[in-house]
């Protein structure tokens, strides 16, 4: 990317922005994006070795949903914790959404 950046200098920001980014800040930028996306990658080859098609679904499932609460703000121990308590516990599937990382609320 680096490189294609650097022979192009192809613009990185919003073209509607009028000031845009000079080629070394761009590259910086696409170095913090990268840096970003790593550990999807990562888990993404990671699960190739999940030892079968429904273990790599689980292996998916599993990566979805911590990656879901990272990029919510939530700690993903604290949320499985509460979450696997609550479905043992017999929660209703009507008030599945509460569930989600997005909506959830430590015990206090």
């Amino acid at each position: 990317m680096d490189e294609w950046l650097r022979k192009t200098g192809a613009p990185v920001s919003d073209p509607a922005d009028e000031k845009g980014l000079e080629p070394e800040p761009r590259l910086s930028h696409w170095s913090l994006f990268e840096r970003a996306i790593r550990p999807q990658a990562i888990t993404r080859k990671n699960s190739l070795f999940a030892g079968s098609a429904d273990g790599g679904r689980t292996w998916a499932s599993i990566a979805t949903m911590l990656q879901t609460c990272k990029m919510n703000g939530v700690d993903p121990k604290a949320w499985a914790k509460q979450t696997l308590e609550r479905i043992a516990n017999r929660w209703p599937n009507k008030d599945i959404e509460a569930l989600m990382p997005w909506n959830f609320k430590p015990y206090e």
